[in-house]
């Protein structure tokens, strides 16, 4: 072998190839390091939007509660209670139906709601036959006569907007409780802002179904409820 050969064998060895290795090492270090930080910043900005979701969807609870309860129902007569089932339906925006319930499942008087440019005047959905049957299958009656309020599960517009049922238990001019059901729109809940601009995100449902948001196929259907299972189970931790 002749001597240039044997030194460029030396320096192959001696300096390219630990080069070659070092540059591999490096550049997986860095792969990981910067896979780690994205995690963890989107991992923050999802419980940053949890967290303000939760306070909206806390607001939203606690003010339909305290509109039904300022309420004297045990002084309005039935004859009377539809105009005044208009006052907390004035007064929160996010209302978009507010039915009364007996104990016995059946509508005390008709569902207070608005339609087309009543609506739309009003900033209200219309709605229709198909969205009130889907508000009446949404209502946890039973749950709130049992527990003073219940939150049903969600369900989607004709229109396909998210909303949900939220049951109250109050007082009647006849002395028996009653259900106030009061369909409220989830759609500012699909409006939390996300610091990183670059960032996507979805609403799930207890069951991993998706409310609102989205995924641009970044989460299936089938990896929503994965989510929402470990989620479930205590698996994701802080």
């Amino acid at each position: 072998m002749k001597i240039r050969t044997k030194i460029l064998l030396l320096l192959i060895l001696g300096a390219i190839v630990p080069l070659a290795v070092s540059y591999v090492f490096a550049d997986r270090l860095l792969f990981y390091n910067f896979k780690s930080t994205v995690e963890k910043q989107i991992k923050i900005n999802a419980f940053e939007a949890a967290d303000k979701i939760d306070v909206k969807l806390n607001w939203m609870v606690d003010s339909c509660d305290m509109a039904m309860k300022a309420l004297p129902l045990e002084n309005v007569s039935f004859e009377e209670l539809t105009p005044v089932l208009a006052i907390p339906f004035n007064q929160l925006n996010f209302i978009n139906v507010i039915a009364v319930i007996d104990k016995q499942g059946k509508s005390v008087v008709p569902p207070f709601y608005l339609t087309g440019n009543d609506a739309r005047m009003n900033d209200r959905k219309s709605f229709g036959p198909d969205d009130l049957n889907a508000f009446a299958k949404s209502i946890p009656c039973a749950e709130a006569f049992s527990a003073s309020m219940a939150i049903g599960p969600v369900f989607l517009l004709s229109d396909g907007s998210p909303s949900m049922v939220i049951a109250i238990k109050v007082p009647s001019y006849s002395g028996e409780s009653m259900v106030a059901a009061l369909g409220v729109s989830l759609e500012s809940m699909c409006n939390v802002d996300i610091k990183d601009k670059y960032s996507y995100g979805v609403l799930l449902d207890n069951q991993g179904n998706n409310i609102c948001g989205n995924s641009d196929n970044l989460l299936k259907k089938n990896m929503n409820f994965k989510v929402v299972e470990s989620l479930n189970s205590g698996k994701i931790k802080d």
